[in-house]
């Protein structure tokens, strides 16, 4: 709180998080904290090489041309849940699993390789096709990597904002995220996903997305135009200097 007090200004990623940090906090701080999120670099990475073929992104990281490539989670924690989102994509039917790849990416945290294993264990048990990722990825690769996912599942204990679900987004991919997450003023800035009430949901929402794949990317096209203005740099830097003026 001594902190809190002393600081000029306090920002927030999402609408969420600045009214219920003055509802904590009280009315003083209240007046003092910002929605104002960081900008993401990623997403400049992804305007450059937009255009360059799937196929060979895909390659590039050993993924057949004809998967839709399911992202489950960004990085190697267990608030990712990652053990339930696996018991849910063991449901679906086999014929679906059959064209799909799942890819974990758990390139951070550092000194996560008890947890990483204890996943990789889990995924050997399975019948699903999956990819671990887990070299450092630059500003490039997470590029590369957010233009060939089709899907995010995207379902952790708690979080303020995902930059990287907002790269996925960016890039056209359909976003499942757990409804109790504070994502609602992303609705109401009229960016598209899908909210699950529980985990268990997944496995008939990727029945039905894997189904209608292309109803939903267009639902998802609106989504890039307004993520730049919430989260690209060249809207955001003139922003962060102001707080300094």
């Amino acid at each position: 709180r001594d902190l809190i007090a002393y600081a000029d200004n306090i920002t927030a990623e999402t609408e969420e998080t600045v009214q219920e940090f003055g509802e904590y906090y009280g009315e003083k701080i209240e007046k003092k904290t910002y929605l104002l999120p960081f900008g993401i670099e990623v997403l400049e990475w992804i305007d450059r090489i937009e255009n360059h073929s799937r196929s060979r992104l895909k390659e590039k990281l050993h993924i057949p041309s004809d998967k839709i490539v399911i992202t489950c989670g960004h990085n190697a924690i267990r608030e990712h849940q990652h053990m339930k989102i696996i018991d849910a994509l063991e449901m679906l039917p086999e014929k679906l699993k059959k064209q799909l790849a799942f890819v974990f990416p758990m390139t951070y945290p550092q000194k996560a390789d008890e947890y990483i294993n204890s996943v990789r264990s889990r995924l050997k048990e399975s019948r699903l096709e999956y990819i671990i990722l887990t070299d450092f990825m630059d500003f490039r690769e997470m590029a590369e990597y957010a233009l060939i996912s089709d899907v995010m599942i995207h379902v952790q204990i708690t979080d303020q904002l995902s930059s990287t679900m907002l790269e996925e987004m960016y890039a056209g991919s359909i976003i499942m995220a757990g409804k109790w997450l504070p994502y609602q003023s992303l609705h109401e800035m009229g960016i598209f996903f899908i909210d699950v009430e529980q985990i268990c949901d997944i496995t008939i929402t990727i029945e039905d997305i894997i189904t209608n794949i292309e109803k939903y990317k267009t639902k998802c096209k609106g989504n890039k135009a307004i993520i730049r203005k919430h989260s690209a740099w060249d809207e955001l830097a003139s922003k962060w200097y102001a707080l300094w003026k």
